[in-house]
């Protein structure tokens, strides 16, 4: 399980997080909510140790991931998509897929093997294998920074904006992906603006505002209650 406990961050003078506490599950996707400059993507690139706390703690199971380089804490194993997919456009889709094995080090005998089990995910890669990431579409490179995530074994993965700039059958099926992914034991954690795609299928959502947890619960409560009136119904 992941728990974070009264995160704080600071960019100077600027306080972006405020005691931000929040906890994943294995086996559950948990969405973070909130207007632009909320702090969501704080809460990931801290998460991900891309950034310095102030104070709290990140914990992953027993792990304390607070002060560890970014390096070992997606070699624990969890694996961080950031807005803008982050794939290497140049490198073809099979050489961005062989590049997800690079947090496992020695322990690729099966990575042919793993690269396979993603690509059974993400069918529409298959044909591409031999094509420069940066010459497809936007679904699909979101499909390749998920599949290259998964090559590198995940037990915990986070998104951040994964629908931004999709059309809303891609949006629909990149959900339908994550919660497989759930499914299979991942715990997921996803930052998103399209807050009618992620409350359907994430189990509970944390609500941010100007750096602090100002709303939580399960997610049929906050699409049917307090979030449409309090804080988010312009985005539903």
């Amino acid at each position: 399980m992941l728990v974070v406990d009264n995160l704080s961050v600071s960019y100077g003078h600027i306080q972006a997080l405020r005691d931000v506490s929040l906890t994943v599950a294995r086996g559950e996707m948990v969405a973070l909510i909130g207007a632009n400059g909320a702090g969501k993507t704080t809460t990931l690139r801290a998460i991900s140790g891309l950034v310095s706390a102030d104070s709290g703690a990140v914990r992953w199971d027993d792990t304390l991931l607070t002060g560890m380089a970014a390096e070992r804490i997606s070699k624990v194993g969890l694996a961080h998509i950031p807005e803008g997919r982050g794939v290497f456009p140049r490198l073809t889709v099979a050489q961005n897929l062989k590049m997800g094995a690079y947090v496992r080090r020695k322990r690729i005998s099966n990575l042919d093997a793993d690269i396979e089990s993603a690509l059974e995910l993400f069918p529409q890669l298959g044909p591409r294998m031999n094509q420069p990431a940066g010459t497809m579409s936007g679904g699909e490179q979101q499909m390749l920074a998920i599949a290259r995530a998964l090559v590198g074994k995940p037990s915990f993965l986070m998104l951040d904006e994964p629908s931004h700039g999709l059309a809303p059958a891609i949006v629909e099926h990149v959900f339908e992906l994550l919660d497989h992914l759930r499914e299979q034991g991942l715990a997921v954690l996803v930052v998103e603006q399209h807050v009618a795609a992620v409350l359907s299928r994430a189990q509970r959502a944390y609500v941010l505002e100007r750096g602090r947890v100002t709303l939580a619960g399960a997610s049929a409560d906050l699409e049917h209650g307090r979030l449409a009136d309090a804080y988010l119904g312009s985005l539903l």
